[in-house]
């Protein structure tokens, strides 16, 4: 298992690398994405054995089930990536716990984790709140190499989505002019 320590302690100094040290922050980023992968692929074979999902939640289906009320932003507060379990346009390319399960996401996984690995100061991840769950906007591949470095909470903008259950339809009048519901019974036919 390469140092990831090591790489650490290399934070800014990408530029200046020897190339030796350049190819270990390389192999490091590679082994860290084969592992974030091969998570992801294990646990979605195991979802479909244990027939439970394991895909992050959309938020456009979400939405679809809601009646957003307002929407404010509550600007930038650290978020324990645990509570983030949704995404907003993306719930295909990572599972529940953020890990990669798409190939197509590789470089720009490998280009995210060498930037934390070397120090670099990214812009914190964009989210909706929507009750107790986050959603991602923005910084997907963020959440995904801080969450397989071992990172229990990230900065975050967050904007909250205050919202209603949609109300069900009440049954139609009856052509009596009375209720046509009486104790849970139909009364009318």
């Amino acid at each position: 298992m390469v140092d990831y320590l090591i790489a650490r302690e290399l934070a800014g100094q990408a530029a200046s690398l020897e190339p030796q040290t350049q190819l270990e922050l390389i192999a490091a980023t590679h082994q860290l994405f084969n592992q974030a992968l091969l998570r992801g692929k294990w646990t979605r074979l195991s979802s479909w054995i244990n027939r439970r999902s394991t895909h992050l939640l959309s938020l456009e289906q979400v939405r679809a089930n809601k009646v957003i009320t307002s929407r404010h932003s509550v600007g930038t507060r650290v978020v324990e990536i645990s509570q983030i379990r949704g995404s907003s346009g993306r719930p295909n390319d990572f599972d529940i716990g953020f890990n990669p399960v798409q190939v197509h996401t590789e470089g720009r996984w490998l280009n995210i984790a060498k930037a934390y690995l070397t120090g670099v100061i990214l812009p914190p991840v964009k989210l909706v709140q929507l009750g107790d769950t986050y959603f991602v906007q923005d910084g997907h591949h963020r959440v995904s190499v801080a969450k397989a470095l071992g990172q229990i909470d990230i900065d975050a903008e967050v904007t909250v989505w205050d919202y209603v259950e949609p109300v069900q339809p009440c049954a139609p009048p009856c052509l009596c002019g009375s209720s046509p519901v009486l104790n849970g019974q139909l009364r009318c036919s």
